[in-house]
């Protein structure tokens, strides 16, 4: 019966106090708008509201599909039994065929199929153990024509329909009986060879062979789910006359041949790795095994390139960013140097004085004309500042003497910097030069495309990347019509091994982009299995993935073995069988290693060790020679030669040694020099240095007050 409209129950009341302005306008509260128009409040057929305003499912089964009465199960349907014995093996004799089935209640609770439940089928709510679970639960007969719910074909009487969705209830019935509905049946199974990867089903003679050879993760997997079913196998081929109309459809692959073969039924399932491409899924039931990762697979680089070069070279810098190396070159180190200039300049003693003691040459004649000294400019001492700053960077220490407490603790400071710097550096630079070893001229398929690369790929990859990153087909490679393709981008040829074929067509320079290519579209699985026997160890996969490629097992839909078949197939996946199948197939990389901590390292990835070092040595000899010839010009513009008495090191102390000119000996500690020979120096310099008081004039004194002339 037909209910309209809702009672007036406490929670309507409140409603109405809500919508009355709605009601003083006119508009009953039995309507409201939705979308612009009007929509009826009143319940829907075959549910009533209970006093609690929570709605029921009628006896009598949804509006959207109505239970069969009594009357129209006799006038319309014989009852006629599927199988001449299957009413008394799954009901008892007192039950009434005439109201069995009619309305939503629990006809099977009383069967005999149900007079043995397990222990697990008396706990709320009822497990998946309990293979009863049916039992207590409502359904009743419907008309297939007139029900838009989950219903079902009758096990036991022809052309009756049941439902336990119209009852509100799971069919858990045909749960139970879609796995014992497996046992004993025979399953006509036909195998494809992959000719790639490592997650299919392999073959040594190819594709259909009948033997027993086959091996393979999926071959393993539907072995386990045939003996945990109880069905058996029956291996087989597709037949031969549905090749031709399968290429019309498909193409000429041999796998599209077979998935054509199992929409039609001529097979109840194909095993192996097969590509869910759309139109296979158009035409029959997949089981998803795996998806598979896309990338971009290049050479690794050979040789001395320009780029491999700059690479190389720029590893060295890699450890800090250029915001850092920066900081540290055009702040830190110049601004420690300064603060040690600030600290200790005009210090007794200390590295920055404000004099040089000189002697003053004739540059014609060579004679000492005059010792003096000369004041130091502070640019210079900025400089050199700087340059010791630099120089302890490099050499890890500062060896100037520091006098004053301030340089003292600027020294701990640029100690401290220097120490923590270089730590850091060496960690990041030892990963980086360990680990970062293989180097390709690209790193992703956008670089590809603007270096002008072509690409070589299998059929299905090549159509899912490009769809997904917009790259011209002109840019795939086509399929060879000589080998029996069609000349369409991407390999599908039946002949040429298209999975393989894709990596035995790269070249670094291809001369002919119809036939050859410079990079890849390719499953990470295929490359794995190449490495594992040592092959194309010159190719590695770069950037980030391209595009996933799902792959399973075509079943024929057009019985209910699908769906038992996918219903245990889901189960034993949800368990992890079909993860130990893949974990335990998994290859192993046994291509030489290039990467890893520990890694000898070669003159290439030191590159930018020895740049610098041997561009600082170039750099060294060219102030040599700018040195000397700007020496030489100022002597020739002034007419005299500047000799520094005094000499100092690179970290501006004192050196103690001998300066000669024409013979005699200069000591930057006294003007008096003494005609000494050069040779025997050695003997006369105590002597010399053990002069009187009166002959010895003092640096402060004489040397640079009164600059004597000799």
């Amino acid at each position: 019966m037909k209910r309209i409209g809702l009672k007036r129950v406490h929670r309507v009341i409140a409603i109405i106090s809500l919508i009355g302005s709605e009601e003083s306008q006119g508009q009953s509260f039995g309507s409201k708008r939705v979308h612009g128009q009007r929509r009826s409040l009143q319940a829907d057929e075959g549910f009533q509201s209970s006093d609690h305003g929570m709605q029921q499912f009628s006896e009598n089964g949804d509006g959207l599909c109505p239970c069969l009465s009594a009357e129209a199960l006799a006038t319309k349907y014989t009852r006629d039994p599927l199988e001449s014995d299957s009413v008394d093996k799954f009901l008892d004799q007192t039950v009434d065929l005439n109201r069995y089935g009619v309305g939503c209640k629990p006809h099977d609770l009383n069967s005999k199929a149900c007079s043995s439940t397990n222990d697990d089928c008396a706990t709320i709510p009822l497990p998946p153990s309990c293979d009863k679970s049916f039992c207590p639960r409502s359904w009743c007969y419907v008309d297939p024509a007139n029900c838009s719910l989950l219903k079902r074909e009758s096990v036991l009487f022809q052309k009756l329909y049941y439902s336990y969705a119209t009852c509100g209830y799971l069919d858990s019935f045909t749960y139970t009986e879609r796995f014992s509905s497996l046992r004993g049946r025979t399953l006509r199974v036909a195998l494809n060879s992959n000719t790639g990867g490592w997650k299919g089903a392999y073959h040594p003679d190819g594709n259909f062979a009948t033997d027993d050879n086959w091996e393979g993760p999926i071959v393993d997997f539907v072995r386990n789910a045939a003996h945990e079913g109880g069905f058996y196998l029956n291996i087989t081929s597709p037949p031969n006359f549905l090749r031709v109309e399968s290429q019309k459809y498909f193409g000429k692959s041999s796998f599209d041949y077979c998935v054509y073969a199992a929409a039609l039924g001529y097979v109840d399932l194909c095993v192996a790795s097969y590509t869910i491409a759309d139109k296979r899924a158009s035409v029959t039931s997949f089981f998803e095994t795996s998806a598979n990762k896309v990338f971009l697979v290049v050479f690794e680089e050979e040789g001395a390139t320009w780029e491999s070069f700059k690479t190389n070279f720029l590893t060295v810098f890699q450890p800090f960013t250029l915001g850092a190396w920066l900081f540290i070159f055009l702040f830190c180190l110049p601004v420690l140097g300064l603060l040690m200039l600030f600290h200790e300049y005009r210090t007794p003693g200390g590295g920055y004085n404000t004099t040089v003691p000189v002697a003053l040459q004739d540059a014609g004649t060579g004679s000492v004309r005059e010792c003096t000294s000369q004041n130091v400019p502070v640019a210079k001492h900025i400089t050199k500042s700087v340059y010791m700053s630099f120089l302890a960077f490099f050499q890890e220490t500062y060896d100037m003497s520091v006098f004053t407490i301030g340089g003292k603790l600027n020294v701990i400071a640029m100690a401290s910097f220097i120490l923590l710097v270089i730590e850091v550096y060496t960690a990041n630079l030892a990963a980086i030069l360990t680990t970062d070893i293989a180097k390709t001229s690209v790193s992703n398929i956008k670089e590809a495309v603007e270096a002008g690369y072509n690409f070589c790929s299998e059929r299905k990859v090549a159509e899912a990347v490009i769809d997904l990153h917009n790259i011209d087909p002109s840019l795939v490679v086509p399929d060879p019509v000589e080998l029996g393709g069609d000349g369409n981008p991407g390999f599908n040829c039946p002949k040429c091994n298209a999975r393989e074929r894709v990596f035995e067509y790269m070249r670094h320079s291809p001369s002919d982009k119809s036939l050859y290519c410079n990079a890849a579209f390719v499953t990470s699985g295929d490359l794995q299995v190449l490495h594992e026997s040592r092959e194309h160890c010159d190719k590695t996969l770069v950037g980030d993935v391209l595009a996933f490629t799902n792959e399973g097992i075509p079943i024929y839909d057009g019985n209910d073995t699908s769906a038992s078949l996918l219903a245990l197939f889901h189960r034993m996946k949800n368990e992890g069988k079909m993860d130990k199948e893949m974990s335990e197939e998994r290859p192993a990389n046994n291509c030489p290693v290039k990467e890893g901590e520990g890694h000898s390292l070669g003159v290439e990835q030191l590159t930018g060790i020895w740049m610098i070092t041997f561009t600082l040595a170039a750099a060294s000899l060219v102030a040599k020679v700018v040195q000397g010839w700007y020496i030489k010009r100022k002597e020739t513009r002034m007419g005299t030669k500047v000799v520094t008495l005094q000499h100092y090191d690179q970290w501006s102390n004192e050196t103690d040694h001998d300066v000669f000119i024409k013979g005699k000996l200069y000591d930057p500690r006294s003007v008096k020099s003494e005609d000494i020979d050069e040779t025997n120096r050695w003997m006369s310099r105590a002597p010399f240095g053990g002069m009187s008081d009166e002959s010895e004039y003092s640096i402060k004194d004489d040397f640079f007050d009164n600059k004597r002339q000799l």
